[in-house]
């Protein structure tokens, strides 16, 4: 009489088949998780770049560059504010309240670069974000700049 030895020698189907799913999982949370990361200081930068847009086409007129805002006059002789308030980028006037632009943002470096203003802000998240916004500047009485 012949004895059978039913020693295992591979992998069950369903062993296979749960190894598997495990893998795909592991794989489908790293494809996830991994462009986040990439998508944060994207998304920061096209905030900031945006914000700088539409500052841009509002036909502002530039009265004065300080080391942390931007002093702009609107058409009606309005002052505006391009400044940091509470960790978030704002547009402030007096009669029409304040424009969040962008949020999580430390601080803002502003610099007159007579045809541009070049402006740099510090974003909590990812650091420095820099810019150049074109607007142009109010003559005075004499005509000059």
């Amino acid at each position: 009489m012949k004895q059978y030895s039913f020693y295992q020698t591979g992998f069950t189907l369903f062993e296979s088949l749960l190894s598997l799913l495990v893998a795909a999982l592991i794989f489908e949370t790293l494809v996830i998780l991994a462009p986040q990361s990439h998508r944060t200081v994207r998304d920061a930068e096209l905030d900031f770049q945006s914000a700088l847009t539409q500052i841009s086409r509002q036909h502002y007129q530039l009265k004065e560059v300080l080391d942390n805002a931007l002093v702009l006059e609107k058409a009606k002789g309005e002052i505006v504010y391009f400044m940091i308030k509470h960790h978030c980028l704002v547009l402030a006037g007096k009669i029409h309240g304040e424009i969040i632009l962008m949020k999580n943002v430390r601080c803002m470096h502003c610099r007159d670069c007579h045809s541009y203003q070049s402006i740099t802000i510090n974003n909590i998240q990812i650091g420095n974000i820099s810019g150049t916004i074109l607007i142009t500047k109010q003559k005075n009485e004499n005509g000059e700049d």
